[in-house]
């Protein structure tokens, strides 16, 4: 295979998996990527144990929650 064409199909993984980490929400990534990819991360979260799964689920929506600056108490 060309060394581009490679090139682009990783650009390509990378994307579809750089989706799941920013919006883990099978809602939200599945009509924007491919279904394989969403099989294999379903199979990975179904191997885990449930609580260290919504641990980490939980963990990641801490770190990605952005706050609303008008939240923010005047003073």
């Amino acid at each position: 295979m060309d060394s581009s064409v490679k090139a682009m199909g990783w650009a390509a993984i990378f994307f579809t998996f750089s989706l799941f980490l920013l919006f883990p929400f099978h809602h939200v990534v599945q009509p924007l990527t491919f279904s394989l990819p969403f099989r294999f991360i379903t199979l990975i979260n179904s191997s885990m144990p449930l609580s260290k799964r919504l641990e980490s689920w939980s963990r990641l929506s801490e770190i990605l929650t952005i706050s609303d600056p008008t939240d923010s108490p005047k003073g």
